[in-house]
């Protein structure tokens, strides 16, 4: 329909994911549903089911969430146009289509009774929760015991009655005598959380839509698949329209709706389109002065101009070896042999002002790694003859490398010159007295200790 765009967003919460959806319309925002899906392939059935020929509205996180499930598994479904937009979901307040559905059905059904399957095979409706969500919300009771005494069973009014009455007695006489007989507090204690009944907020609640279910039975639903959620917003825009009429509009609406053609990766191109539009690059424009060779050059400076212009007599038809060699002469600047090559002069360097410039890459050999054997200088190498008299030179040891400890200074790691013929042999010292008195003082020493222990541990 014209006007009206489902809007989408996804969500997670307690590790379990969410689809919530309304309807925007000029007029109004309408709640559709919140479902929660499993996996990826669960999200898009959910999607081909009610957004097929749709208009979607989404943010571009979103989108690409979709459109990356659609890339890396095959997922899909046609809406009729995805809109994207930046804007911060807030769902409407009020009930959806399908729980006004489900309130108008489940009044007077009894709690533990059966709910009909089409709640969730064509809405999706998780009948149990919305229930439970019904209830706490103040649109559905339970505790209408007046109300649920009409609707309770000749089992539960024979328990209230006991042996009062006879058991073949009829249904209405149980009914009558209990309202007779029973005080308030009985009847609360026996006949509570029996039946569903609507309260003055579910009744008002229903007013703007009262004829619901009469959509949901109307062979046109499933004949031109109309929507739930549309015919509730023309309910609430034409409230004093018959149900068949705004029925044929969504029915002539339904003809006029063209097959989608909607492409995802046609959307994906444009977005990208419109990224690149708004980003406009800097081009920085470097002008190359001519290079002035010393010896003339033996490669051939060819260019694609060059090429078409020796190839436009043949009407854009070139000849698939020859273009590829000359192709691959300009990229990797193939030389000709030294015959052609002695043929070619270089040009010079005032002609090569307006062409391209072509820089020969020169052929990198492989270098054989070289092994640096460390060999410790002998002391004729560190102080040579002519040399020992001299000043000694400092020797820095530069370390680039962080270490733990503190570095040192230039001015205390130094080479002093030694004279050999000054050297004195360790054979040469003399071994002096005091040093042996000592150490023969010390053995006796030890020698009465070690007596001492032996007798007093003896």
């Amino acid at each position: 329909m014209k006007g009206i765009a489902y809007v989408i967003n996804l969500s997670e919460f307690d590790n379990q994911k969410f689809i919530n959806v309304y309807l925007e319309t000029e007029h109004v925002n309408i709640p559709v549903i919140m479902y929660e899906y499993q996996n990826d392939k669960s999200l898009f059935d959910f999607c081909g089911k009610f957004f097929t020929n749709r208009v979607l509205k989404m943010t571009k996180t979103d989108y690409n969430t979709f459109y990356n499930i659609h890339t890396t598994t095959g997922y899909t479904f046609n809406p009729q146009e995805i809109l994207i937009d930046n804007f911060d979901f807030v769902f409407p307040d009020g009930l959806t289509a399908r729980e006004m559905l489900l309130l108008q059905y489940i009044l007077g059904k009894r709690i533990k009774g059966k709910i009909a399957q089409y709640f969730w095979d064509d809405y999706l409706l998780d009948c149990d929760y919305t229930l439970k969500m019904l209830v706490k919300e103040g649109f559905l009771t339970t505790k209408d015991y007046l109300f649920n005494l009409e609707f309770a069973t000749k089992p539960e009014l024979q328990k209230a009655v006991k042996n009062d009455l006879p058991k073949k007695a009829q249904k209405s006489i149980y009914v009558d005598y209990i309202k007779q007989k029973l005080s308030e507090e009985e009847l609360k204690t026996y006949f509570s959380g029996i039946c569903y009944k609507l309260t003055p907020l579910g009744e008002e609640t229903l007013k703007k839509c009262p004829d619901i279910h009469e959509f949901h039975n109307s062979y046109y639903r499933y004949a031109f698949d109309l929507s739930i959620d549309e015919y509730y917003y023309l309910r609430l825009i034409n409230p004093n329209k018959h149900s068949s009429d705004l029925i044929h509009l969504l029915i002539n609406d339904a003809k006029n709706v063209q097959p989608s053609i909607f492409t995802w990766r046609e959307l994906n191109m444009e977005l990208q389109e419109d990224l690149i539009e708004q980003v406009e690059p800097e081009i920085v424009r470097i002008e190359i002065p001519p290079i002035k060779e010393d010896k003339p050059s033996n490669i051939e400076t060819l260019t694609f101009e060059s090429i078409l212009n020796k190839y436009q007599d043949t009407g854009g038809k070139m000849i698939k070896r020859i273009s590829d060699e000359e192709f691959l002469n300009i990229v990797f600047r193939k030389p000709k042999n030294q015959e052609a090559a002695g043929n070619n002069k270089a040009p010079k360097a005032e002609e090569t002002v307006n062409n391209p410039i072509e820089i020969p890459i020169p052929k990198v050999e492989e270098i054989e790694p070289v092994t640096i054997e460390k060999i410790e200088p002998s002391l004729d190498e560190i102080i040579p003859n002519n040399q020992a008299e001299s000043e000694p030179e400092e020797v820095i040891i530069e370390n680039k490398t962080e270490s733990l400890f503190e570095p040192v200074k230039k001015e205390e790691i130094k080479f002093v010159p030694v004279n050999p013929e000054k050297l004195v042999k360790i054979e040469d010292i003399p071994l002096y007295e005091p040093f042996l008195l000592n150490f023969v003082i010390s053995s006796i020493i030890c020698i009465i200790i070690i007596v001492c222990y032996y007798l007093l541990v003896s």
